[in-house]
């Protein structure tokens, strides 16, 4: 894995954590050996109404906060998500001169997000990330 993250670029990953998951726990003890600065929450299971069991770690209010509280160390925020309760923060970080970047997929990203930042689909990437 490539050391993006140290001294000069901080890398942030939010993550929901199953307690159970041996996997996902060494995957993000990798990443905090590697320089990211990994938030996690644990995720909450919920019954729906059908029966099913749903997943849940909200964990946007932690990046939001995060991303305001840190403007001032920052050019340039990269965000991995499509969702529009973002829209609000990116228009601060922009109000502050910031550059943004959102990386999602078409038809999982938000239009408020679309006008608001610069898109790159995740798929596009994929030959460059994947190993």
């Amino acid at each position: 894995m490539k050391r993006e993250c140290g001294e000069d670029v901080k890398c942030f990953v939010y993550s929901g954590v199953d307690e159970d998951n041996t996997k996902q726990k060494k995957f993000l003890d990798l990443l905090d050996i590697v320089g990211y600065i990994v938030r996690t929450k644990s995720v909450k299971k919920i019954k729906t109404k059908d029966g099913n069991i749903k997943w849940k770690s909200s964990l946007d209010i932690e990046m939001a906060l995060e991303m305001t509280e840190l403007v001032n160390k920052f050019n340039t925020a990269i965000l991995f998500s499509g969702d529009s309760d973002f829209a609000i923060v990116l228009d601060k970080l922009k109000s502050k001169g910031k550059r943004v970047i959102v990386i999602s997929t078409r038809g999982r990203i938000a239009k408020e997000l679309l006008d608001r930042a610069k898109f790159i689909d995740l798929r596009r990437l994929k030959s460059e990330i994947s190993q």
